[in-house]
């Protein structure tokens, strides 16, 4: 600022044009010019640091996601993985609901570790998941006492609010929980009584309904041969719970029925799935 008043100073010292071609300009004058060019100056950082926040702004709420990709996967595929993470593409991409994903992952206990990273493309935005899958420790899961309803029904039930579910859950986790939930929505659903009550087995996964009597009216042996259905029939009311439990009839023959076809020599005999109707 010195050099430069002092350079006008000099120049300046008379009025008019001098013999040197330079044209006297008031002394304040030029300072004022001075004074409104780093006031523009002082204007135009303003608006560049405006458009800066604003850009980070728009950085942070304006990118979707447009990809989700996993690394690590043996048994289950991208798709079960992004519809047990909870995100979908095409929404907005933020840290937090990413985190919550990855945790709703560890919580299901289909996997031992889980990890992410993202890679930004623009406004587009890929999260690839690092993953590994929890073995060996996952049961069968039974249906007990659901006589409203197919094995087929249950699991459509199942799959709409546990879409990893393939007839087994994993023994640790909260995917039983949500099996549960699904189950006790659709007896809500359906307007039907009861409170599933679900049990972990030495072998499986127990879901079966209390709160509703379920007393066995009838039994039928279709294809009954070497011995009558109603030898069958009476041997079975005299022993068996009277209350249905498909478990418990499923095993009963072993001990109630497959004694009285070995007394008669018929060592291959053989039951089917009891059915409730």
């Amino acid at each position: 600022m010195v050099d430069i008043i002092s350079r006008i100073l000099r120049k300046a010292c008379a009025p008019g044009v001098n013999s040197q071609g330079w044209t006297a300009v008031p002394l304040t004058s030029e300072v004022n010019k001075i004074r409104m060019t780093a006031n523009r100056v002082r204007i135009l950082s303003t608006i560049w640091v405006s458009i800066l926040v604003t850009t980070a702004i728009f950085a942070q709420t304006g990118r979707k996601i447009a990809r989700i990709e996993a690394e690590g996967l043996q048994t289950l595929t991208t798709e079960t993985l992004i519809a047990t993470s909870g995100l979908k593409i095409g929404d907005s991409f933020s840290v937090e609901a990413t985190d919550a994903a990855a945790e709703r992952l560890v919580n299901s206990g289909l996997f031992k570790k889980v990890g992410y990273r993202t890679r930004t493309v623009g406004a587009n935005v890929t999260i690839m998941f690092q993953l590994e899958e929890v073995k060996g420790q996952s049961s069968p899961v039974v249906f007990d006492n659901f006589i409203w309803f197919s094995d087929e029904e249950l699991a459509a039930a199942i799959i709409r609010e546990v879409p990893s579910f393939n007839g087994s859950a994993p023994d640790i986790g909260n995917t039983n929980e949500a099996i549960k939930k699904a189950l006790q929505h659709l007896l809500t659903e359906r307007k039907l009584p009861g409170q599933v009550e679900y049990n972990l087995t030495e072998h499986e996964h127990l879901f079966r309904v209390t709160g509703v009597p379920m007393k066995i009216c009838t039994l039928h042996f279709p294809g009954a041969q070497s011995v009558s259905e109603q030898k069958l029939i009476q041997a079975t009311r005299s022993s068996m719970d009277p209350e249905y439990s498909r478990e418990f009839a499923k095993t009963f023959p072993k001990y109630g029925l497959y004694p009285i076809y070995r007394e008669l020599g018929h060592l291959r005999a053989s039951f089917g799935m009891p059915v409730a109707a």
